[in-house]
């Protein structure tokens, strides 16, 4: 059945007003950061938890002892309508992390969309993935530790970067459909990917390595042993290294991730990135994910989506995305490969039998180094970005992915 824009509003899809390509979906999961820290500061450091010294907290009065007791707690770097996240330091590591603080209290009627999340998080661990560190559960809160990605999301990556070529867009691809594949293998579909959903883990190294499934860099297990006064308390000490201290894509934001034991029919996700089965309301699974993937390579490649309509107009974008017709208009992708557009045809088609999978995506030359060592053409997608997606410097050049939730539960 087909769905108008009358149908959408009483749906769980929710878009913010004028505009269509960016979404806000109040998570638990991801912390995105541009933070005016140093690279340089915690481990190795003269004093490992003196990195965030003039904003860190020893005692936060809504932060339990038995937290404190492991954690710097520092300034807030994000809030949203019931959770605020802060920055904090290990004691006895001096890593840095994110500590999300969500009251369960402002949660009512939320809580089992909240259980979803969080228990996908505590199974998913992926280099490409934000990490969730631990969780401590108490009457009035729940606290998550999580990765901290200082970087920015993959729009702030792309606007500052100097050089931006193929290659490069062909690096960030291959990271994303890694995470996919592997939450895919788990059933698993996140039904949110879109750029602001995309953290970089540092804004000076733009150029993702490509990371084999084989040699996933060192998995660091730390052992933890916790006084048995932190109520509900469990540890999750995984921490994803590079040999090299290279840099990576992680996707985050599982608000709306779900694992998919048969057609899922709830209508949500962000306009732009969203897959014509769902709004045909026709039953949907994984692939949604590999469609919004698509929509994101066509971004990269010329800095537009490539199913537009004006921002008070959803219905005519949601007219194009079901006709998928798809096009490389001239002169913006003149200079771009022929092997690009082959496989985001591949990735962009409405019939979800014919549209690719995230293996058949990382086999693909454009994505794998076998068709690649020529693509170096720089490319001038940052100004149309800038243009098409509203993006621009985070206050206190610091931004956090706390989002606000859209499906209704």
């Amino acid at each position: 059945m087909r769905c108008n824009a009358r149908n959408l509003s009483s749906s769980p899809l929710h878009f913010p007003k004028g505009s269509q390509h960016s979404g806000s979906s109040l998570s638990l999961a991801s912390t995105k950061v541009c933070s005016s820290m140093d690279e340089g500061d915690g481990p190795g450091s003269e004093d490992p938890g003196d990195s965030l010294a003039a904003e860190i907290m020893d005692e936060y009065p809504q932060v339990p002892a038995y937290i404190a007791e492991r954690y710097k707690v520092g300034r807030t770097i994000g809030d949203g309508n019931f959770a605020v996240v802060r920055e904090c330091v290990e004691r006895s590591t001096g890593r840095e992390y994110a500590l999300k603080i969500i009251n369960k209290g402002k949660c009512r009627g939320k809580e089992q969309m909240i259980q979803n999340e969080v228990s996908i998080l505590r199974r998913v661990k992926h280099p490409n993935i934000v990490l969730l560190i631990e969780e401590m559960d108490t009457y009035s809160e729940l606290y998550l530790v999580m990765e901290l990605v200082k970087g920015g999301d993959l729009f702030d990556a792309i606007t500052s970067t100097n050089k931006y070529t193929e290659r490069d867009a062909s690096g960030m691809l291959y990271n994303l459909a890694s995470a996919i594949k592997y939450l895919h293998s788990l059933n698993i579909v996140h039904r949110d990917i879109k750029p602001e959903n995309l953290l970089v883990s540092a804004p000076s190294c733009f150029r993702v390595p490509r990371i084999s499934d084989v040699n996933l860099g060192v998995l660091c297990r730390v052992s933890v042993t916790l006084a048995m006064t932190a109520p509900q308390c469990l540890v999750n000490k995984l921490v994803y290294e590079h040999q090299d201290g290279s840099k990576s894509l992680k996707l985050g934001d599982f608000g709306l991730a779900t694992v998919v034991d048969g057609p899922l029919y709830t209508v949500c996700g962000t306009p732009t990135y969203v897959a014509p089965e769902i709004i045909a309301e026709t039953g949907y699974g994984l692939k949604v994910d590999i469609w919004a993937a698509g929509v994101i390579t066509y971004i990269l490649l010329c800095g537009f989506p490539p199913f537009r309509g004006t921002s008070d107009d959803q219905e005519a974008l949601f007219d194009q995305i079901l006709m998928g017709q798809l096009d490389f208009p001239s002169p913006y992708w003149d200079s771009v490969s022929d092997s690009a557009k082959e496989l985001i045809t591949c990735m962009l088609q409405v019939e979800v039998d014919q549209r690719y999978t995230a293996p058949q995506v990382l086999d693909h030359p454009w994505v794998n180094d076998d068709g690649m060592s020529e693509n170096e053409h720089q490319l001038s997608v940052a100004g149309k970005i800038k243009k098409h997606f509203n993006t621009g410097p985070k206050p206190h050049s610091t931004a956090a992915g706390v989002s606000v939730i859209t499906v209704s539960v």
